[in-house]
């Protein structure tokens, strides 16, 4: 480990990286732009539980930062990105992103779909961001390692883990999955075609 961190041992194309997070970000656009943030909850009046109201709950459309990742880093934690350009000095989504919350989806084995459970981290939670700030030199820290016009650059991230985020700061969505029977048939396809090959990235993770 070097004063970057830990290195994940494959190269990400950044082009090719922005083009497949466009196209699913195409795909499930419409789905999360139905999902609403929960501004308050109150009790009704005497006179609006006769009219046959009992709770009011007061909703605001939210803004929404989309991540996808591969399906070997399901269940491993979530990825919080503190520097975009380390040799630049630019700091990373977690604190320039303007969005309410990150979704974090993740691709089937095969990356032919999605799994159907997203994962909402409220980015903007003042209880998040002092947490952060007070625990985030006890994560370990990692970097990726990207191309982009012949040029490489690192990015810095850190995994929490998911029982350690602050209640209520993060929230596991059943999300729709996209044609499972079709997907599912183009798995059992490509798996008979293509055996999977083991990736050597010595347990380390890879950025978005």
């Amino acid at each position: 480990m070097d004063f970057l961190g830990t290195v994940a041992k494959r190269v990400h194309s950044f082009w090719k990286r922005l083009e497949e997070a466009q196209r699913w970000e195409g795909r499930v656009s419409e789905d999360v732009a139905d999902m609403l943030v929960v501004e308050a909850v109150k009790r009704a009046s005497r006179q609006e539980q006769k009219d046959g109201i009992d709770i009011i709950i007061q909703l605001k459309r939210g803004t929404f930062d989309v991540k996808f990742r591969d399906y070997k880093y399901y269940g491993k934690g979530i990825l919080i990105e503190t520097v975009s350009v380390i040799e630049e000095g630019v700091p990373g989504w977690f604190y320039t992103s303007k969005a309410d919350s990150v979704v974090y989806f993740w691709w089937n084995p095969e990356r032919t779909s999605l799994i159907p459970l997203a994962c909402f981290v409220n980015i903007q939670d003042k209880r998040l961001r002092e947490w952060f700030e007070e625990n985030k030199h006890k994560l370990p820290t990692y970097r990726a390692e990207t191309e982009k016009d012949g040029r490489l650059y690192h990015t810095e991230f850190v995994i929490v883990p998911e029982r350690e985020f602050p209640k209520g700061t993060i929230k596991w969505i059943p999300f729709r999955p996209m044609l499972v029977q079709e997907q599912l048939k183009l798995n059992v396809f490509i798996r008979s075609q293509n055996p999977p090959e083991e990736e050597k990235l010595g347990g380390h993770y890879e950025g978005d």
